[in-house]
């Protein structure tokens, strides 16, 4: 059953004022990765938590069809350490794109 459209979830900004933090993992190949909403804003811009998933891809095995993404609060409890995932930069990717021309 699909979601419903009076229902909206979160947005990224929610998230990052509630000092949450994402864990996208992926199903396939059981890669799990930790990310600040902040970094995801930059990225994807501030839409619904739940609609992450479909906006990215998985790092190791390419996919985004088997993606998770949760998010929690950590606490002073949490007493194993964690590896966030920070947004160094954005390269843009120039490619050529050619057109023929026919000389008579």
């Amino acid at each position: 059953m699909g979601r419903s459209r009076y229902h909206r979830s979160a947005t990224l900004a929610q998230y990052r004022d509630w000092g949450q933090i994402a864990t996208v993992s992926c199903n396939l190949c059981r890669g799990k990765r930790h990310y600040l909403p902040a970094d995801l804003i930059e990225i994807l811009g501030d839409c619904e938590g739940d609609r992450v998933e479909r906006r990215m891809r998985c790092e190791t095995c390419d996919r985004n069809d088997y993606l998770h993404v949760r998010y929690w609060s950590p606490i002073a409890a949490d007493d194993y350490p964690i590896t966030i995932r920070r947004l160094e930069r954005i390269e843009t990717i120039r490619r050529p794109v050619w057109r023929d021309e026919r000389r008579t």
